[in-house]
């Protein structure tokens, strides 16, 4: 069994674990196609590659408080890796952004710095 987690962005962050914990993967995924929907089409292709049956996949959810024009970008790709889980019968859980936050740190509402202390502390992960 492997537990992935996946934070979607236009630089997706992919982490897959085994069951000890132990990081197996970690990446950033990117695109060089610079239109849409092309690009979303692309990053979608590249995290499914990464996955297998059984894994046990956890999705940083929407930000909903997010303006400008990257949000459209944001759901239309969030959703396309959603539509292709669904399609492949991959189970997948959405965690909320102050749900992975209150996880690493105790707070809802942590920056991404105060997030690396908290994350060594206590794991021994560290990445930029």
């Amino acid at each position: 069994m492997r537990f992935v987690g996946i934070d979607l962005s236009t630089k997706t962050g992919l982490v897959i674990l085994d069951e000890s914990g132990n990081v197996l993967t970690e990446k950033e995924i990117t695109s060089k196609i610079k239109s849409d929907p092309e690009r979303m089409i692309d990053l979608t292709e590249q995290v499914l590659s990464h996955l297998e049956k059984n894994d046990v996949i956890a999705i940083e959810g929407f930000s909903y408080a997010s303006r400008g024009k990257g949000v459209s970008f944001q759901f239309g790709y969030g959703y396309s890796v959603q539509i292709e889980l669904y399609k492949r019968d991959f189970d997948f859980l959405i965690v909320s952004p102050s749900q992975v936050k209150k996880f690493a740190t105790g707070r809802g509402n942590s920056s991404k710095d105060d997030m690396i202390l908290p994350i060594y502390t206590r794991w021994g992960y560290e990445h930029e």
